[in-house]
């Protein structure tokens, strides 16, 4: 059975108050929150909305380029709504992702790049033994 026009406008409209509501969301976070987090935020927002919903919007803001989605490790991908170029920190202990603002990379690329991402690994100030 197919759904009338108005139906179909509906839930359109819907699923992009619903995206835009996400992308707000993810452009107050610096901690790089993952899929799982995110479904989480909505679902507190948006007490209805189903996990393949958040999903299907996460991917569809990344595809779009207006998400960035991070994968530091092997655990959950990680996604930034900050767009400037700027690197990142993996705390390999606590799995925290965090801005790594002033870092810059110098050299001559052997070609055009179009992007270019720099996740350092490490121990972040609050793993790390000498500031505990």
């Amino acid at each position: 059975m197919k759904k009338s026009a108005s139906v179909q406008k509906t839930k359109r409209f819907r699923d992009c108050e619903r995206r835009l509501v996400l992308l707000d969301w993810l452009r107050t976070r610096y901690d790089h929150p993952s899929a799982m987090a995110c479904y989480a935020e909505m679902q507190r927002l948006m007490p209805t909305i189903g996990q393949s919903t958040v999903y299907r919007h996460l991917a569809s803001l990344v595809k779009t380029g207006l998400v960035k989605e991070l994968r530091p490790d092997d655990g959950p991908a990680r996604f930034d709504a900050s767009l400037h170029v700027h690197a990142h920190f993996h705390c390999v202990h606590c799995h925290a992702v965090l801005d790594a603002p002033g870092i810059t990379i110098q050299g001559q690329w052997p070609g055009n790049a179009q992007a270019v991402d720099v996740i350092a690994n490490g121990l972040c100030q609050n793993c790390s033994p000498r500031h505990k």
